[in-house]
C-alpha cells in the first residue's frame, strides 16, 4: 500500500500549535510506518511573521525555519501543494476564525479545526460550506476527551440520552479549593469553585462545556443546536453551603452536559451543575478527565473516560481527524449522518429530581407551609437536610431538599409562590439531580406545551 501524503498549513503559534509541531517531528516516522500516512507541515500562518520566538514550547533546535512562517492567508490559499489546513487557535474572536476557515474551504483546502468557541457558534455554517465545496471538516480536537467514543457509539447503539462531563478540571469549575464534608462515614473532600485564581480553559458559566455538548449532539443525533437556545447554568449560584449539603445528602456536584432524544424525536439539552449520587458512574470522574455516559434504546449504558484537558489531548483529536481524512473515513464531515436524525430542538427539558436549597423564616409552621405547596403540585421530598447553625440571630435557617421528578419551570413557579417565607434578597438554589439508570429518566415530550423548532 502506498503512503498517503498530506501537506499541512498550521494556523497559530501557541501551545497547541507547538505541541502539534513537536509531535509531527517526533512521531512522523511512526505514523507513516503504522498508518501509511505521511504528515508534513509546510507553512505556518501567524499574525506577525516578523515576530521572534517561533512556536510556543518548541526548543530552538526544533523550531521551524523562519521561511515557513507567513502572515498572509493568500500565500496558503494559493499554494496548490497544501491540501489541508490545521487550525490550532484559541482566539476569542470566533467570527474571525470562521471567516478564515470558510476561505480555506472555498479554496479547496480540507480543514481540521480545534477552536470550540468558533465551532459551537458557527459549526452548522462551516459544515454547510464543507458540503458545498466537497471538503473534509474535522473537529475532534474540539471534543478532546470524548471524540474517540461518539462516532462509535452513534453507529452501534440507538442513543437516547447523553450525560457528559466535558470540563472536570477547569472551565466551568475554574481554579478550585477543597471543602471538607463530614458525611458520617469520615471526611470527604469535594472541589468547589473559588472566587480567585486563573480559569483553566473557559469560565464558570459553562460555555466551554456547552460548546462541547453542541458538537457531541451533532455527532450523536445529527443536528446542530443553537448555542443561545440551550438552557445553561453556571456555578455562579452554587455556594460552599451547597457543596456541604450535597455531602450530607449523599451526592457530589459535577458540571454536566445533558442531551435527550424525546419520544417526539426532538433533542432537549442542558448544561450546568448537577447533583450526582456517590455511586453513579460519573461520580469518580475528575482531574481533567472528560467522560461520556450514553443510554440507549435497549436500556443499556456505555461509558468512555479520557483525558480532556491540555494540548496533548487536543493533538490526539487533530491526528484522529487527519487519519480519517487520509483514509477517506467520513466519520464527521462531509459524510451524511449515520443514525436517526432528530426532528428538531425543544427547550422543554424532561422532568427530573432536583436539589433545592431554601432559606426559611425560623418560626413554627413555615416548613409545613412549604410542604403543602410542594404536595399540592404533586412533588414529594425524598431527602431533607437542615443547617445546624441558624442565620441572622436565629431569624432564618437553610434547608436542603431532594425533591421528586418535576419540570424545572413548575419548580420555579411554586418557589415564586413561596416567596413570602424567604428573606427579601434570597434566591432559592435549584440544581438538577442526575439519575442512576434509564428508568429514572422521563423521555415523554408533551408537544402541546411547546412547538418544535
Amino acid at each position: 500500500m502506498n503512503d498517503v501524503r498530506l501537506n499541512l498549513a498550521l494556523v497559530g503559534r501557541g501551545r497547541l500549535a507547538g505541541e502539534f509541531y513537536r509531535t509531527m517531528l517526533r512521531c512522523r516516522a511512526e505514523i507513516r510506518d503504522r498508518h501509511q500516512v505521511d504528515l508534513v507541515v509546510r507553512r505556518i500562518l501567524v499574525r506577525d511573521a516578523e515576530r521572534e520566538g517561533g512556536l510556543f514550547g518548541v526548543t530552538a533546535a526544533e523550531q521551524p525555519e523562519v521561511g515557513m512562517f507567513t502572515s498572509k492567508l493568500e500565500s496558503i490559499l494559493e499554494d496548490r501543494s497544501i491540501d489541508t489546513v490545521v487550525e490550532t487557535t484559541r482566539s476569542e474572536r470566533p467570527e474571525e476564525i470562521r471567516d478564515l476557515l470558510v476561505e480555506c474551504l472555498r479554496s479547496g483546502k480540507h480543514v481540521i479545526a480545534s477552536n470550540r468557541e468558533c465551532l459551537g457558534a458557527f459549526g452548522a455554517r462551516l459544515a454547510e460550506r464543507s458540503r458545498q465545496y466537497d471538503r473534509f471538516l474535522g473537529f475532534a480536537a474540539a471534543l478532546s476527551g470524548v471524540h474517540q467514543a461518539v462516532p462509535a457509539f452513534s453507529r452501534t447503539a440507538l442513543m437516547r440520552r447523553i450525560a457528559g462531563i466535558f470540563d472536570s478540571g477547569g472551565g466551568m469549575v475554574g481554579e478550585r479549593e477543597n471543602w471538607e464534608i463530614d458525611t458520617g462515614d469520615g471526611i470527604e473532600q469535594q472541589a468547589h469553585p473559588s472566587a480567585g485564581g486563573r480559569e483553566r480553559s473557559a469560565d464558570r458559566s459553562g460555555r466551554n462545556a456547552l460548546n462541547k455538548l453542541i458538537l457531541t449532539v451533532q455527532l450523536a443525533f445529527g443536528i446542530w443546536l443553537d448555542r443561545d437556545e440551550v438552557p445553561k447554568s453556571g456555578f455562579g449560584e452554587v455556594e460552599a453551603l451547597d457543596f456541604e449539603f450535597s455531602g450530607h445528602l449523599g451526592y457530589l456536584i459535577k458540571p454536566l452536559g445533558l442531551a435527550f432524544l424525546t419520544s417526539e424525536n426532538r433533542v432537549a439539552a442542558y448544561v450546568g451543575p448537577c447533583f450526582i449520587p456517590r455511586g453513579h458512574p460519573l461520580a469518580s470522574v475528575g482531574g481533567g478527565k472528560n467522560a461520556l455516559l450514553v443510554h440507549d434504546s435497549f436500556g443499556e449504558t456505555q461509558m468512555s473516560v479520557a483525558e480532556g484537558s491540555g494540548e496533548k489531548a487536543a493533538v490526539k483529536g487533530l491526528l484522529s481527524d487527519l487519519l480519517a481524512l487520509a483514509w477517506r473515513r467520513e466519520s464527521i464531515w462531509p459524510g451524511e449522518f449515520q443514525g436517526q436524525r432528530a426532528a428538531g430542538f425543544t427547550r422543554l427539558l424532561p422532568p427530573s429530581p432536583h436539589y433545592v436549597r431554601l432559606r426559611l423564616h425560623n418560626e413554627a409552621g413555615t416548613f409545613a407551609k412549604v410542604s403543602r405547596v410542594f404536595a399540592r403540585n404533586g412533588i414529594s421530598f425524598e431527602k431533607i437536610y437542615q443547617e445546624a447553625n441558624q442565620r441572622e440571630g436565629g431569624r432564618y435557617a437553610d434547608v436542603g431538599l431532594i425533591v421528586s421528578r418535576c419540570r424545572r419551570r413548575m419548580l420555579e413557579r411554586l418557589l415564586g409562590e413561596l416567596r413570602p417565607v424567604f428573606p427579601p434578597d434570597f434566591i432559592p438554589v435549584k440544581i438538577p439531580v442526575e439519575g442512576n439508570s434509564l428508568s429514572d429518566i422521563d423521555f415523554e415530550d408533551d408537544v402541546s406545551e411547546e412547538p418544535a423548532k
